[in-house]
């Protein structure tokens, strides 16, 4: 084994950011998803970026994108977090900067119950503004939230909007676009 891929070991998997609609439309019209969320680290460092998961079964929203995380690390910073400490200070898993720690547990005060270790939130939080985001879209998932409240018609003019918005953006930049809706 190569020293670089003991170095780059844990970043070939891909990443998912989930979103509300108008998140999307801003975020597909501009080509850009910009850094909203702060953290606090535990050592008192306050960082803002946008949270990812490495779990593709965590939806908040209509709309998630799965992103190159090898290719992120090449232009930002990608910090692991324990969401459950950094939002409301209580421990997930023993060490909330150790990747593997976190993927052995799942009980999550985000969402109020242990939901087991394939629905661990597995915060990547990439720090800053990522532009241009099309070079780093694997693909983009239109599928019906697990989380949050946002409900949407299928027969509304928003969501008319966002899926003309959305197939401008794929075809534009050949981005693939999974839909069960």
């Amino acid at each position: 084994m190569k020293i670089r891929d003991l170095i780059t070991e844990g970043r070939d998997a891909p990443l998912y950011h989930g979103m509300s609609t108008r998140k999307a439309m801003d975020v597909f019209k501009n080509d850009k998803l910009k850094a909203s969320w702060k953290h606090i680290l535990p050592n008192g460092k306050q960082i803002i970026g946008t949270s990812f998961s490495r779990n593709k079964l965590l939806r908040y929203g209509y709309v998630t994108i799965e992103v190159e995380q090898d290719k992120l690390t090449h232009t930002h910073k990608i910090i692991p977090l324990d969401g459950d400490y950094i939002n409301y200070n209580k421990k997930s898993w023993d060490n909330p900067l150790n990747i593997r720690s976190r993927e052995m547990h799942g009980w999550s005060s985000m969402r109020g119950r242990d939901m087991g270790p394939e629905h661990t939130l597995a915060e990547e939080f990439v720090i800053g503004d990522i532009f241009p985001l099309n070079k780093y879209i694997i693909k983009i998932i239109i599928d019906e939230p697990e989380f949050g409240t946002e409900v949407m018609d299928p027969d509304s003019k928003e969501y008319d909007k966002l899926s003309r918005l959305l197939w401008k953006y794929s075809d534009k930049f050949k981005i693939e676009v999974q839909t069960s809706i």
